[in-house]
């Protein structure tokens, strides 16, 4: 889900992610490994999807649209 957000928003911060997934528990962790992944990146305070992340995302919603399941993380 936060991969399909930084592509939509282009770069969000930390509280505006927070704003967007229910368990916040959850995020820190995933934004680490996200980064460590190369799918994201942290800039000047906002995080901001790479070319390869952008590629997955582009292929996951592929994925969802010849299987007929709705778009989305």
């Amino acid at each position: 889900m936060v991969m399909y957000l930084l592509r939509e928003e282009k770069e969000l911060s930390f509280e505006e992610i927070k704003g967007y997934i229910p368990d916040k528990s959850l995020i820190l962790p995933r934004l680490e490994q996200l980064i460590e992944d190369g799918y994201i990146r942290y800039e000047s305070g906002f995080y901001i999807i790479t070319s390869k992340g952008d590629k997955i995302v582009n292929l996951n919603i592929l994925y969802q649209k010849l299987l007929g399941w709705k778009i989305g993380g």
